[in-house]
């Protein structure tokens, strides 16, 4: 038997910080959606308790650099297979969004597989449990579209919003160490740190128009500090005039909002003339 399921990526809108907890981590507050980028997953059952995987896709780095047993795929169906004694399965994963982007990509995958696993075993799983040890944004993306996510991204409240938004999105090169993101934003004075208007973000949504300044990211100053490419990409999207320019997740993707795809097309085609990496990507919603 086959399963196959696309792991879709996300975007977030905007990302708060707040204090760390007792456990080590700190209180978010974002506004994501998912994007019509997604990885690939398709599982065949096997007769065994093994478990194999086997890469493709546009992230051809992505296949020189995995360990299999620290790939998500195999994490989930491990955990899957942990928690109902079930059989293992053969990955087949289609890797194409971008690997530390901000964009979601392992949690995608681990999602997806939860999914495909149930359909695999149908044993009445509690995929959110499974999927909240596997990521922060893991068990969102079990459903997708547009959420706000709170605690450690394992508070979901999905939205039943139907808007249909245009980003263009420049890849910046290399990757924003989240451990040491955080640590610099625990060290910089409260007074500069960014603060998104999360509620006025979602009202805006319920209106006329978005409140494009609201668009932040709070991680964004310190994933600059880090990879100074973040900072470059962060400037020439700046250069382009966009209704709203910020970083998603704790990077290092940066996305751009403008009054109409013409002038996001205009954009991505700006940035690959500069030598970036960059597309057009669009809101994906369940149905």
């Amino acid at each position: 038997m086959r399963i196959t399921k696309k792991g879709y990526a996300k975007v977030n809108l905007c990302l708060n910080v707040g204090a760390k907890t007792k456990d080590g981590f700190h209180e978010l507050d974002s506004l994501v959606v998912t994007v019509d980028l997604y990885d690939k997953v398709t599982l065949v059952k096997r007769r065994d308790k093994k478990i194999t995987l086997h890469l493709s896709g546009t992230n051809k780095d992505y296949a020189y650099s995995c360990v299999p047993q620290k790939d998500n795929t195999y994490r989930a169906v491990e955990a899957y297979m942990q928690k109902y004694n079930t059989n293992g399965a053969d990955i087949y994963l289609q890797k194409n969004i971008p690997l530390s982007s901000g964009m979601g990509g392992s949690s995608a995958c681990a999602s997806a597989t939860l999914l495909a696993m149930e359909e695999l075993y149908k044993m009445d799983a509690d995929l959110v449990e499974l999927a909240n040890a596997l990521g922060s944004d893991t068990a969102y993306l079990l459903k997708g579209g547009w959420a706000r996510l709170r605690g450690r991204g394992d508070s979901v409240e999905y939205l039943p919003l139907k808007n249909k938004l245009e980003f263009a999105v420049i890849y910046s090169e290399g990757g924003v160490n989240t451990a040491e993101c955080f640590k610099l934003y625990d060290s910089a004075l409260e007074s500069v740190k960014l603060k998104a208007n999360v509620e006025g973000l979602i009202e805006s949504l319920n209106g006329e128009e978005l409140l494009y300044s609201e668009c932040k990211n709070a991680l964004e100053p310190y994933a600059c500090e880090i990879n100074p490419n973040v900072k470059r990409v962060l400037e020439f999207a700046n250069s382009l005039s966009p209704k709203a320019v910020f970083m998603t997740g704790s990077g290092a993707s940066v996305v751009m909002l403008f009054d109409y795809g013409g002038l996001s097309h205009w954009a991505v085609e700006k940035a690959r003339q500069a030598g970036f990496e960059a597309d057009i990507l669009r809101t994906y919603l369940p149905k």
